[in-house]
């Protein structure tokens, strides 16, 4: 079970805003990547194939642009001289990654420019359309992606990408190299998304704790003034919806689910349903990075 420390973490509460009909709370949520490296926040570059400047290129590229987003940490293991045997979807390394690392290797199969020419708009004296030489590059490479346990995440998949330059060659091939990295890990790294959670306000006996939450800011105030009016009424669906709501945008799903299910027990609203289904994929993705 993940604790509840982490679970808040994976959730800020960046907005609490409130209009005439539907106050809601406003959370930033962290959603899993479509490749899911899990808890994963470590990336061990093991082995890599392919011309020794490309790979140099590629390499600093991508740490440059690890280091910009700031969630993953790059260490560089090429010289340990691992080798990484892959044989179907199966992955076969002389040595294993440390258990909080997801272990990279990465094969340059394409890091190259031509020159090619290309018509302009301009028109020389007699009417003839003016060319220009530009370089025009291409870049691939393939990716595997393994962790302690011998979970792949990623077995030889290729990513590629175009780009050119009007006057250096080297300009082209790294522009496309900053896409294929650029690519690769936006796969990997979870996002945050913005969702908005919404109060039942149908009671006035609601107002109250609602107006602490949203109008004062003060959600752990909210949970305790919720709780003691559901203490005087424990049937009261929209307190004990309300509470659900509360304890969903600090993180605390599994607390939150039990709110909405007996809320739902109550009054069977569609509302109640919508919000209950969103709070459990909250769930789901936040286990998904947990493992």
């Amino acid at each position: 079970m993940i604790d509840r420390e982490r679970m808040r973490l994976s959730v800020l509460v960046v907005t609490l805003l409130s209009s005439a009909c539907a106050p809601r709370l406003f959370v930033n949520v962290l959603r899993p990547a479509p490749v899911n490296l899990g808890a994963a926040k470590k990336l061990s570059l093991v082995e890599s194939q392919g011309r020794q400047s490309a790979r140099e290129e590629l390499l600093k590229e991508l740490d440059a642009q690890i280091q910009g987003s700031g969630y993953f940490t790059l260490t560089d293991r090429t010289a340990d001289r691992i080798t990484v045997k892959i044989s179907g979807q199966q992955v076969e390394p002389s040595a294993m990654p440390a258990a909080d690392e997801v272990a990279l290797r990465i094969d340059v199969a394409e890091w190259n420019a031509d020159q090619e020419s290309q018509p302009t708009r301009q028109k020389d004296k007699q009417g003839n359309v003016i060319n220009k030489q530009v370089w025009k590059s291409r870049v691939a490479i393939t990716v595997t992606a393994f962790n302690a346990s011998g979970k792949t995440f990623l077995v030889e998949k290729e990513y590629r990408a175009t780009a050119e330059d009007d006057r250096d060659e080297d300009a082209a091939i790294l522009a496309a190299g900053r896409q294929v990295v650029a690519q690769l890990l936006e796969e990997m790294t979870p996002t945050y998304a913005q969702r908005a959670i919404q109060f039942d306000d149908a009671e006035e006996a609601q107002r109250p704790v609602i107006d602490l939450a949203v109008q004062r800011r003060d959600v752990p105030a909210a949970i305790e003034a919720e709780k003691a009016l559901l203490a005087k009424n424990p049937n009261n669906a929209a307190g004990t919806f309300n509470l659900g709501v509360l304890l969903d945008s600090q993180g605390l799903y599994r607390d939150a689910l039990v709110q909405y299910d007996a809320a739902i027990k109550l009054v069977n609203k569609e509302l109640y349903r919508e919000v209950r289904a969103e709070c459990q994929q909250r769930l789901n993705d936040t286990e998904a990075l947990a493992k």
